[in-house]
């Protein structure tokens, strides 16, 4: 998985940042405990962040897939079925006895009327 190159670039310079001042300087006690805040709260939230992303990748991409495939499987079955009722709609044999029906419906509506 990447990750942003200006976020790796940011904690880089700040990394380096902190390393240069605790060696210049003596190891103070506000630089120990301005590293020991960094790498606590900042390195290790990224590093737990990296690792949950790179934990549940594999799960959001299984979800992915079969979504695509569940809606392709749907969208050529609905296919096949319209394809299939229209066939059998449309035969010769069908068509006079769909025709005959109506008229025989319309026929007893008509009667019923009056």
């Amino acid at each position: 998985m990447r990750v942003d190159p200006i976020l790796v670039l940011f904690f880089r310079l700040l990394y380096r940042a902190s390393t240069k001042l605790a060696s210049s300087l003596h190891p103070s006690p506000v630089t120990v405990f301005c590293q020991v805040v960094f790498h606590s709260f900042v390195l290790a939230s990224y590093r737990i962040l990296v690792y949950l992303i790179d934990a549940v990748y594999p799960l959001y991409v299984f979800c992915g897939v079969t979504v695509i495939t569940r809606s392709a499987l749907g969208l050529c079955t609905h296919g096949v079925s319209f394809a299939l009722v229209q066939w059998t709609l449309l035969q010769p044999e069908n068509e006079k006895k769909i025709k005959e029906e109506v008229e025989v419906e319309v026929e007893k509506k008509v009667k019923f009327e009056m």
